[in-house]
């Protein structure tokens, strides 16, 4: 199967109510994790926006380590973070609207002269209270604006977020989705990343950002493959930000006992594609 060229589609926020009912039929009782919720948040702040995620420049300052920490960075920084060159415009631009939508926050850091400990502060008055002891203390008279990542987006970008959220818009007709299930058949308890509903056909879908641990994949996709054959899921689709998919995994996929399809970092954030 092909992907073919479609235009960009909003993000889907419906149920997983059809989700639920089709896994019960074929015995498996499904619950959506704390994570399900937080992508909804996610997807909900970013509205039309989301065409902002196939950035390459967004894609590497929301997968820096610090930043998902809430690092707080002026803007240098994080242009240094993102390295768009010629495009420096486009990120600035891009940036400007993450902020906008407060998916970045501003604020200042201000280290207090009394236990020398630095935090970020959203707002400034003459009277600044320290957070790690309770001092009161006069802001300086210089200080340049800072930007950290909401919570919500910090959370979700730790886990895996990035990945599920561009699968979701890129797939069109999506009538329902789901995340982080955890699942028992048969006395097993099963987990799966993403489940998705679209144009009539049911994806079971594994999501990496990296792919540092192949073995550890390994076995995820031979248990994805599992649960996708026991509900009679029409593809089994691994998406990852990888610029490529190692040999070994591709492999796994093309003994899949379902349908198998894989997307890249670049068919992630260049193309939109149907299953025709």
């Amino acid at each position: 199967m092909q992907p073919r060229l479609l235009h960009h589609n909003p993000l889907p926020d419906p149920n997983d109510e059809p989700i639920r009912r089709h896994f019960a039929q074929a015995g498996y009782h499904i619950k959506a994790q704390a994570l399900d919720r937080t992508y909804r948040l996610m997807l909900h702040q970013l509205g039309d926006s989301a065409f902002l995620l196939r950035s390459d420049a967004v894609l590497k300052v929301l997968s820096d380590a610090q930043v998902r920490k809430e690092t707080a960075y002026p803007v240098k920084v994080l242009q240094q973070i993102a390295n768009p060159r010629e495009r420096t415009p486009e990120f600035m631009d891009h940036l400007q609207r993450l902020v906008a939508l407060g998916v970045f926050l501003r604020g200042y850091n201000l280290k207090c002269p009394y236990c020398e400990v630095e935090d970020w502060h959203p707002h400034l008055s003459e009277s600044v209270l320290c957070l790690s002891c309770g001092s009161t203390f006069q802001p300086p008279l210089v200080l340049n604006l800072v930007y950290k990542l909401n919570h919500v987006f910090a959370k979700g970008v730790k886990n895996g977020a990035l990945t599920a959220l561009l699968l979701l818009h890129r797939i069109p007709d999506i009538t329902a989705w789901g995340a982080n299930y955890t699942m028992n058949h048969r006395g097993q308890t099963y987990e799966l990343d993403l489940v998705i509903i679209a144009d009539g056909r049911l994806l079971v879908v594994e999501c990496k950002d990296n792919v540092p641990d192949h073995q550890k994949l390994r076995r995820q996709l031979q248990n994805t493959d599992a649960i996708a054959h026991g509900v009679k899921a029409d593809t089994l689709l691994f998406a990852t930000l990888a610029k490529s998919i190692p040999d070994d995994v591709t492999s796994i996929l093309s003994h899949a006992t379902t349908p198998a399809m894989t997307l890249n970092r670049h068919r992630l954030t260049h193309s939109t594609w149907s299953f025709e």
